[in-house]
């Protein structure tokens, strides 16, 4: 009689085992069958790369900087050479026409100092390369010409961060030649705009080429140059406004759509 109990027990507990881990697989199979009858976003979302190539400029007030000391020892312009900007850029559409473009940018803008010590015909260059990062937040517009190309616009601002502060210096001794830009705050922020078209293909994704003009509602930087006869320093100071206008590429990767149609609903769904 005590066997017989004894292998009811067992018979019971393996089979409320079995009716447990079947009840969770028809769970599971309902969840694949909602998720995979579950409508695809109208508007797809986008995630690519972008480079962009900074182009020196002169005007809106990006161009070279004159600095001169109090004394009148020296002066020195500082002009923005060529720099880039590049990192990850995700588009988030809501309307056949609209979307939101945002990521973000490791940026590094290069410059360089021209000295002048006008009494000893003395010349120098230095050149000084500052890095920031760029979170955009940009409203973009499209315009559709045919299937595949497309012309849009957009605008918006970004949020730009600061690591550090920079300097170098030339010694040709016994003179010494130094710039060094200090960044007035930590985070900064700027104005977008931006146009460009773009070649859009299933398979492969998304071809874009535009341009930007990105303009700081303040300067990004004081700068101070300073020329020095061994031991005696002469420091002139001055602003770097960090305007810039750029050629943008950008790549999408393809929207990977779900394969194969849908499990049937059947009697796990009665």
């Amino acid at each position: 009689m005590r066997n017989i109990l004894l292998i009811s027990g067992l018979f019971l507990v393996i089979l409320s085992q079995i009716t447990s881990a079947c009840a969770q697989s028809i769970e599971s199979v309902k969840k694949d069958i909602r998720r995979k009858n579950k409508p695809q976003k109208a508007y797809p979302d986008f995630f690519g790369f972008q480079y962009r190539p900074i182009i020196p400029m002169d005007a809106f007030g990006s161009g070279p900087v004159t600095i001169e000391d109090e004394d009148g020892v020296h002066n020195s312009v500082v002009s923005q050479n060529f720099g880039f900007s590049m990192g990850g850029v995700m588009r988030i559409g809501f309307t056949p026409r609209l979307a939101i473009e945002t990521g973000i940018n490791f940026t590094r803008r290069n410059y360089q100092t021209d000295y002048f010590v006008p009494d000893s015909s003395l010349q120098a260059t230095t050149t000084i390369r500052n890095i920031s990062y760029d979170i955009p937040v940009n409203l973009l517009i499209y315009v559709k010409v045919n299937e595949s190309l497309y012309i849009n616009t957009s605008f918006g601002n970004s949020f730009i961060f600061f690591p550090t502060n920079t300097a170098t210096q030339t010694n040709t001794l016994p003179h010494n030649y130094i710039t060094e830009t200090e960044k007035r705050r930590w985070i900064q922020f700027a104005l977008n705009a931006n146009a460009g078209m773009e070649y859009r293909t299933e398979k492969n994704g998304i071809f874009y080429l535009g341009a930007t003009f990105h303009r700081p509602f303040s300067p990004l930087y004081n700068v101070r140059t300073t020329y020095k006869y061994f031991n005696d320093p002469n420091a002139g100071l001055g602003t770097l406004s960090g305007i810039f206008f750029t050629l943008d590429l950008k790549y999408f990767l393809p929207v990977v759509k779900s394969q194969g149609p849908p499990i049937k609903a059947g009697i796990v769904d009665q």
